[in-house]
């Protein structure tokens, strides 16, 4: 089982053009055409892109036309600070940008009005994509923007001008306001924990802000102590843990999460690390928290569960509540995120490149996602594999079509910058049944793998222990990904899906197959 342990290296600013070269390098199929021509028939090559607005539209309209995307005009982007990346050892979201920073606008001013909410797309056929953040716009390139706003359901941390010039090409296109779940940014640790580096910023409207509040308003209450200590410091990320039962703290944070909801149009909160502090390894924090103390996960729990039921409360049901939940596969944990809309799991189906869950993490982590898609809630499967692995790019995504419910979305990040993979094209069409309550029910005695069966394809999942040899009653088209990755500057799609027509096949423990209907005749 996992203790949480993260050791998270913050990379400072990089211009997003030098994040482009070395990236694009390891996708050679990307942004030009394949020299050996097409791989498939057109049908699987050209699978249409799907637009994803509100579900009155949706249903209308599935897939719909490019060309009905409406011209966005080309406003420059507010100048704003990449979000610092990270490389992880257990995957979360970046924590927030740094920058040189502006003071945070006073607080306990008046809130507009929020606009009418939006709806989360129905997830039920195809692979709906929400990517986790872009770029300031100003970093795009009018067909990468064009292209966001046709693939992907949604991102998050966009200033409010970045906002509107997207919903000016797709009205329902989402976006969350990040913010830290029990923390509050302060600056980068350097050297032995010191916080003396950049402040972290946040969204506020149209502009990064310091996510610190003017020293004026910080009172003793609102931090948790521990140890003797009055506070309790987050070294890999540079927050402070805070007291999520203080009314003081809770009464302030929540009205500026309002605030800032209002101001940047938003459509949900992005609540970020809502774990019980001590399962990120009890040595990352000054002072030490244990490692395993069952009274203080209990109590965490505890606190984490109040306050979401507290913001739910103030937040009603214009915006959804997301909270971060990590990889949801430490055994000991008690949280299960009942007031919540739903949640991301992030490091969904493996820990990260070349490294697969044991087989019992792999379950619980499927039956406690499971919990929330068939009730309908909100999964945002969020995963890390290495790029060049497709193998694990499709053992991610067969795990997703295995649990996904009617607003489940998937992201396999590799950049900031917008990206694609062929697997998100697999012509599944839409599920047979709701998502069960038990990973367990979906497992095929006689195939030996987990399955879940779609218009148009069979999903099947073996996560281990045992290599298994799969017999089919029909052949089967078992499409592959070749290419994707980035999306070159002209908007293009990178990659396509290629594969054979099978009768049996054999999967590896950490395998998939995602199995479509064959060409007709079957070769």
């Amino acid at each position: 089982m996992n203790t949480g342990r993260r050791l998270i290296s913050t990379v400072r600013i990089v211009a997003t053009a030098l994040l482009l070269a070395p990236l694009l390098a390891l996708f050679p199929g990307a942004g030009r055409p394949d020299p050996r021509g097409p791989a498939v028939p057109a049908l699987v090559r050209a699978q249409t892109r799907p637009l994803y607005l509100p579900l009155a539209a949706l249903a209308a309209h599935w897939p719909l036309p490019a060309a009905t995307l409406a011209t966005a005009p080309a406003t420059p982007s507010p100048d704003s600070p990449t979000p610092s990346a990270t490389a992880t050892e257990e995957p979360r979201s970046t924590t927030a940008a740094t920058a040189t920073a502006s003071a945070t606008p006073p607080s306990g001013s008046a809130s507009p009005t929020p606009a009418a909410a939006r709806a989360w797309p129905d997830s039920r056929r195809g692979i709906p994509v929400f990517n986790d953040q872009l770029p300031g716009l100003g970093n795009l390139t009018e067909p990468q923007i064009r292209f966001a706003v046709s693939h992907y359901v949604g991102t998050q941390k966009l200033t409010r001008p970045d906002a509107d010039r997207l919903r000016a090409l797709n009205p329902g296109f989402l976006i969350l306001h990040y913010r830290l779940g029990m923390g509050l940014g302060y600056r980068i640790a350097d050297g032995d924990c010191q916080p003396t580096g950049d402040w972290l910023q946040i969204v506020d409207g149209a502009r990064w802000v310091r996510e610190w509040p003017p020293e004026d308003l910080v009172k003793p209450s609102w931090f948790f102590p521990y140890g003797g200590q009055e506070r309790v410091f987050f070294c890999p990320n540079g927050w402070y843990l805070m007291n999520l039962d203080d009314p003081g703290y809770r009464d302030w944070w929540m009205g500026e999460v309002l605030r800032q909801l209002a101001d940047n149009d938003d459509d949900g909160l992005f609540a970020d690390s809502l774990s019980v502090p001590n399962f990120f390894g009890g040595g990352v924090w000054r002072p030490r928290l244990p490692d395993v103390d069952a009274a203080f996960e209990s109590d965490w729990a505890r606190r984490i569960e109040d306050g979401l039921t507290a913001l739910k409360a103030r937040m009603g049901s214009r915006y959804a509540l997301l909270p971060n939940a990590g990889n949801w596969v430490n055994g000991r944990d008690p949280v299960r995120y009942a007031a919540a809309d739903g949640v991301m799991v992030e490091g969904f189906a493996s820990w990260g490149p070349g490294r697969l869950y044991d087989p019992a993490d792999w379950r619980l982590q499927m039956n406690r996602i499971l919990t929330l898609t068939s009730q309908g809630r909100i999964l945002i499967a969020q995963s890390y594999p290495d790029a060049a692995d497709v193998e694990h790019r499709m053992f991610t995504v067969a795990s997703y079509l295995l649990v996904k419910g009617r607003r489940s979305y998937i992201n396999q990040e590799f950049s900031m910058a917008p990206e694609w993979w062929p697997e998100y094209e697999l012509p599944v069409g839409a599920y047979l049944a709701e998502p069960p309550t038990s990973v367990d029910q979906l497992l095929d005695p006689a195939l030996g793998v987990y399955r879940r069966d779609y218009e148009g394809a069979m999903v099947l999942v073996n996560p281990g222990p045992d290599t298994r040899r799969v017999k089919l009653d029909a052949p089967r088209w078992n499409l592959k990904p070749t290419g994707g990755g980035l999306v070159p500057a002209d908007g293009r799609t990178p990659g396509y899906l290629t594969g054979p027509v099978v009768r049996e096949l054999t999967l590896a423990p950490g395998q998939g197959a995602v199995l479509t209907a064959p060409p007709t005749p079957v070769p």
